[in-house]
């Protein structure tokens, strides 16, 4: 009776539905803010909304979209969910640009209907299509090959899927990419070898993964590289063109290459703007050997950012400073220590304290962000070193961690205000841990 009232109160004040006239790509994106329950629902508001939400274009089956609808629809079994599922993409009319499934709300023994929903989804034109897990329990899911065969994606996310060799891939509309926790399938003894050609693409992203070590990738307008903890050793992608390169182990890698090693790399990546490694992957770049300057310099480096940094080992901050020293417009600094305690003896010291153990000042940097953790002897001498070398430097930024007392933390304070600076316009601010 209020709906009947109210439209009729409109037709009698000559009021007309604005939203309702609205052109389609705006409607579009009142449904995209919308759960996939409420955007159903909306096709029972009059004539025009029937025909709205069956040509959505975007459809987003996520963790929040399952809570709403096991709410309103009051489901318990999994296997009721794929059912909704059909229904939707049976009804829908018009392509769709954007499918986002959350596996971990779909029983795995229903997995041959998320087949049927890839290849409805790769004949309509799909170009963004996401596969997730937001639980950590769940089967893996098998990904069909004819995934892709799909000439309309541009973006693709994989998690926790498995897929199997194929001799080479050519997709060539695809600009950003991400595995993570993919199992590359292979009946070899050698592993996986497979190559993917991507013309377009400039994101990817390969994190912890496994039988990836013959995977090539050839993407010539890759601008955003990352790999976390993968063994990706035979990989085939760094070009010209990438501007930021994302890099952590997060293990420890008996292999070692040497400094030549690092110059190669920095050879490799004329136009880098951002580096990001960790403490495992300076220690296979140092190997056991790293001079302070590096005969190949980063010319367009602004951001470096080091995590899990031991800092009583000699390897990992003798690169730290070779690539200090190799990059003479960096802006930003950031050092992260490990919370791993491990010592190895007084190597670190003897090495920060020598005279030449930094030549150049490093002219551009204007940020410096350091974390903090008990007792850090040698991260107090290196940053003493940096105050000294940074005339440019604006801000100096300490984390504290939950590790250390507030006696050790105003020791540090204390101590730290004492170092001489070479940039007058220098200014440390001092983050304490927040405690519960």
């Amino acid at each position: 009776m209020t709906n009947c009232r109210s439209k009729c109160m409109m037709a009698s004040e000559g009021l007309e539905d604005r939203i309702s006239n609205l052109p389609s790509g705006i409607i579009d994106r009142i449904l995209e803010y919308m759960s996939v329950r409420d955007a159903a629902r909306t096709s029972i508001l009059s004539r025009k909304w029937r025909d709205f939400w069956p040509m959505h274009s975007k459809l987003i089956f996520d963790e929040h979209t399952f809570r709403v609808i096991r709410h309103g629809v009051l489901l318990k079994p999994d296997n009721q969910i794929d059912k909704i599922i059909n229904k939707i993409l049976l009804q829908h009319m018009g392509p769709i640009v954007k499918f986002l499934l959350d596996l971990s709300y779909i029983n795995s023994a229903r997995y041959s209907d998320v087949d049927q929903w890839m290849f409805f989804l790769s004949r309509n034109g799909v170009q963004e299509l996401s596969l997730l897990y937001s639980k950590l329990t769940g089967k893996y899911y098998r990904l069909p090959s004819y995934v892709f065969s799909s000439s309309s994606l541009e973006h693709l996310a994989l998690h926790k899927v498995i897929i199997k060799p194929l001799a080479c891939i050519f997709m060539g509309n695809l600009t950003s990419l991400s595995f993570k926790n993919v199992k590359f399938e292979s009946s070899s003894s050698e592993g996986y070898s497979s190559c993917l050609r991507t013309p377009q693409l400039k994101r990817l992203s390969i994190e912890i993964c496994n039988g990836i070590h013959h995977l090539e990738i050839v993407a010539r307008s890759l601008e955003v590289l990352t790999i976390y903890s993968s063994a990706a050793r035979c990989i085939g992608f760094l070009n010209p063109n990438i501007k930021e390169f994302n890099f952590a182990w997060r293990r420890e890698v008996p292999t070692k290459h040497g400094f030549h090693l690092l110059s190669r790399l920095l050879a490799k990546l004329p136009k880098i703007q951002i580096l990001h490694f960790d403490g495992f992957f300076l220690k296979y770049l140092a190997g056991g050997h790293t001079p302070s300057e590096l005969p190949r310099t980063a010319e367009g480096l602004e951001y470096l950012k080091l995590d899990d940094l031991n800092f009583k080992d000699l390897d990992q901050i003798a690169t730290v400073i070779s690539l200090l020293q190799s990059c003479p417009n960096l802006c930003i600094l950031d050092l992260k220590v490990s919370s791993r305690i491990i010592t190895y003896g007084d190597a670190v010291l003897n090495y920060l304290n020598t005279p030449n153990c930094m030549k150049h000042n490093l002219i551009k940097r204007k940020t410096l962000r350091l974390y903090l953790y008990q007792n850090p002897v040698e991260e107090l001498i290196l940053l003493k070193l940096l105050l000294a070398r940074s005339p440019s430097l604006v801000k100096i930024i300490i984390e504290e961690t939950r590790h250390m007392d507030s006696v050790e933390g105003f020791r540090i304070a204390r101590e730290l205000l004492g170092f001489s600076r070479a940039s007058p316009n220098a200014n440390i601010i001092w983050n304490r841990c927040k405690t519960s």
